[in-house]
């Protein structure tokens, strides 16, 4: 059978110090029960524990291997492989409570007056781990705290156990371990290797290399530049031991090219910008207000005069909570933050990385990127392009310019000069790549439109008009009546129809604007200015009477037949009249929206058909208009009247 280093020289010392000593009172490892208990997987429900110990609450004995919560806990017990020991799981599951776990030795015989001591190993990894105390009890009960560990004191599921000696009085009959649970899930506490003397342990020794063992070794200090994209990630490398060699806790992984996984939060991909750039973040879909989670790149040799650190950030989000950057001399060991930022600082997905730099002072160090969750699941903080150079950094860069396309030509009628996401050129002119969801201009500037394919979610373009003109409608606009629409000037009329926008007069200096909601579903629009004069329609023809009762559409070729709101709205009414916005036609029957409106049309039939405003769309004082035909009047006046 082979061992590792750690195995041999750890059961080596376990029988030296049985054989040396002579009064081993009490000795658990958790692999062998005593008579009337059972192993038990979590959540341990029995009584009775390993080595006749009782627990509460949250402590279970853990047969092998990590314990089911991730980012937390030793990778197996103190002897490694498949050694079992005890653990408090943090989880949160029914019947656990937030009050502190005892795990407590049966009465201890044999102690005498003189005292003895307690050794025992523990691991404390976890980015929310709480506080484990020991505590020498009497006969009577009577405890007292002897020990205490809060915070995480272990860097990785794999780092070694610490063992620790106490000092136990004549009148200790049993020990306690008290754990308490941390803020979340990542706060399990392990205990291994529990022994209690009548005398003195001997003292720990450096453990003893057999020549066919293979010590474990850490890898050794980097030396700069240090460089990490999160594209490329070192040979073993897993989701604790994360890319570029860096460690990491709780809620830090690496988005694969794209969003991240929660809705409106995080960046639309990578630094670089291509749909494959990897980059690291904090998936905040999970944990609690609160929660911080670390990242931390290997051990660094920094020379002396310094070095600079540049990284690229993006925190887009509603909820952001924080993000700091500190120095530490040891994986437990860090000074203040020396730079910090709170809250959302970008506006979209598709918003420019942010670039910041940090000073490194001289020595072997790592560096550390602590995130701290905000309230909710719109909380993704992500960094990206990480390097550390020997000297100083150039100033970093700003928010990455607007898009700068051909120059306004002098003859261009259109001018995009602001839009959201920033995908439209600035200045005027065209055509830019043709990045759907987004207003750009044609060549010449004579045409807007918003390109191929649906419009993006949330756009907010300021269209310049340069020239005094017209508006024409390029086909029919496919827009979400409502939702998406434009405005002209310093007017709140929402104008979202051929009939409202073909043929508008517009004058130089004046801004059409595009907005759009957060749930887009249609091609939108393609505007074109003409600066001849306006189409002059055709007289109407003379009418003696005009009649409508919204049964019977004239010029069908025209006219759609309108049954809900919005998608189904048609530009053209019965009838030949135009509306606007909310105004629908009702077939027969009371209208969609409950305790309001007739129970039929006029005529007093199932079938008698009547427009009405819908209200259950639209907005507190939003105006409709529906307007007949263009009608001749006779020099003597007419009479109108309608129900």
């Amino acid at each position: 059978m082979a061992f590792s280093e750690r195995t041999l020289s750890l059961s080596v010392f376990l029988l030296s110090a049985t054989l040396s000593n002579g009064q081993l009172l009490f000795n658990c490892q958790f692999n062998t029960p005593t008579t009337g208990t059972t192993r038990t997987t979590w959540p341990d429900t029995s009584t009775r524990f390993f080595c006749g110990m009782t627990h509460t609450n949250r402590w279970t004995i853990d047969l092998s291997g990590g314990t089911p919560s991730g980012g937390t806990g030793p990778s197996s017990g103190t002897l490694g492989g498949s050694d079992s020991y005890a653990h408090i799981e943090t989880s949160t599951i029914g019947g656990l409570t937030a009050a502190a776990s005892l795990l407590t030795t049966p009465t201890i015989s044999g102690m005498p007056a003189t005292g003895g001591q307690l050794r025992f190993s523990y691991h404390m990894f976890g980015a929310t781990i709480g506080t484990l105390s020991v505590s020498q009890c009497t006969a009577t009960g009577s405890c007292s705290v002897m020990w205490t560990r809060s915070g995480q004191q272990h860097s990785s599921t794999t780092a070694a156990w610490t063992t620790q000696t106490l000092a136990l009085s004549g009148t200790t009959r049993s020990v306690r371990f008290s754990a308490t649970r941390g803020t979340s899930f990542t706060g399990d506490i392990s205990v291994d290797a529990i022994m209690i003397t009548g005398s003195t342990f001997p003292p720990t020794a450096a453990p003893t290399v057999s020549p066919t063992s293979t010590a474990p070794t850490q890898p050794p200090p980097q030396t700069l530049p240090y460089n990490c994209g999160f594209n490329t990630p070192a040979t073993g490398t897993t989701v604790t031991r994360f890319w570029c060699g860096m460690s990491s806790t709780s809620q830090w992984t690496i988005d694969q090219g794209g969003t991240t996984p929660s809705f409106n939060t995080g960046p639309s991909g990578g630094q670089a910008g291509t749909t494959t750039d990897n980059y690291a973040h904090i998936e905040t879909s999970g944990g609690t207000t609160g929660t911080t989670s670390i990242l931390t790149t290997p051990q660094l040799i920094i020379p002396t005069g310094g070095a600079a650190m540049t990284f690229y950030y993006h925190m887009f989000g509603a909820t952001i909570g924080s993000l700091s950057v500190s120095m530490c001399t040891s994986a437990t060991s860090c000074g203040p933050a020396v730079w910090t930022i709170s809250g959302q600082q970008h506006t979209s997905l598709t918003a420019a990385w942010t670039q910041t730099s940090v000073t490194v002072p001289a020595g072997t160090l790592f560096v550390r990127w602590t995130a701290t969750r905000g309230s909710s699941f719109t909380g993704d903080i992500s960094i990206d392009t990480v390097s550390i150079f020997s000297g100083t950094a150039p100033p970093t860069a700003g928010p990455t310019p607007t898009p700068q396309c051909f120059p306004a030509f002098s003859t261009a009628f259109f001018v995009v000069t602001a839009a959201r996401p920033l995908m439209a050129c600035a200045g005027g002119g065209g055509p830019q790549t043709a990045t759907e969801g987004t207003c750009y201009t044609t060549t010449s500037g004579s045409c807007i439109t918003d390109g191929p394919g649906n419009h993006g979610n949330n756009e907010r373009c300021t269209i310049n008009i340069r020239r005094t003109g017209w508006l024409a409608v390029q086909g029919t606009l496919a827009l979400e009546t409502f939702f998406d629409y434009f405005t002209l000037g310093s007017s709140t009329t929402r104008l979202q129809t051929n009939r409202q926008l073909d043929g508008l007069a517009v004058s130089t200096g004046q801004n059409l604007t595009w907005f759009t909601d957060a749930s887009v579903t249609q091609a939108g629009f393609t505007i074109c200015g003409t600066i001849t004069a306006s189409p002059t329609p055709a007289p109407p023809a003379p009418v003696s009477t005009f009649t409508c009762g919204f049964n019977s559409p004239s010029n069908t070729a025209n006219t759609t037949l309108t049954t809900g709101l919005p998608t189904s709205q048609g530009t053209r009414f019965w009838c030949g009249m135009s509306h606007t916005n909310i105004w629908q036609v009702d077939e027969g029957g009371s209208t969609s929206s409950f305790n309001t409106g007739p129970s039929g049309g006029q005529a007093g039939t199932t079938t008698d058909n009547y427009a009405h405003l819908e209200t259950s769309f639209g907005t507190v004082g939003m105006e409709s208009v529906l307007t007949t035909p263009p009608l001749l009047v006779n020099p003597g006046g007419a009479v109108l009247s309608y129900y």
